[in-house]
This record gives C-alpha cells, sequence and structure tokens, in this order.
C-alpha cells in the first residue's frame, strides 16, 4: 500500500513537474518572438492531470489537438 502511494505521489509531481516545463517553454518561444498557437498532445489519455493542463492551455488562447495512443496488431 506504501509503496503505491509513494509511486503515485512520484507521478503527481513528474505530471506536475512536466506541466512547469512546457508553459515555461511556451512563455520563453514567446519572449523570442515566436508564435505559439498550438500543442498537441501526444498518446492522450483522459487523465485529470492531462486534461487540467488542456484547459491552462486553452485560457492562454492556445488550441490543443489530441493524439491517442493506437493499438499494435502482432
Amino acid at each position: 500500500m506504501l509503496e503505491t502511494l509513494k509511486e503515485i505521489k512520484s507521478e503527481v509531481i513528474l505530471e506536475l513537474l512536466m506541466i512547469w516545463m512546457s508553459f515555461r517553454l511556451i512563455d520563453d518561444l514567446r519572449e523570442n518572438e515566436l508564435k505559439v498557437n498550438s500543442v498537441v498532445i501526444t498518446r492522450y489519455e483522459d487523465r485529470p492531470s492531462t486534461d487540467l493542463f488542456i484547459t491552462r492551455l486553452e485560457r492562454r488562447g492556445i488550441k490543443v489537438y489530441k493524439h491517442y495512443a493506437t493499438k499494435r496488431l502482432s
């Protein structure tokens, strides 16, 4: 049980860090006069943290495209 909680906590921290880094990169690009009109979320899965990220992007006027993972045929 404790290991599962540690794994979940680590995963959440990693996701929040990725969100922060993404916004930092967008801000850096805009500071250098490069427009960021849209973002593609690859291998999209319906997760609360991903949906929160999408909402934050849309609030900043950034269009979001979702690409879903495809299943491999063996």
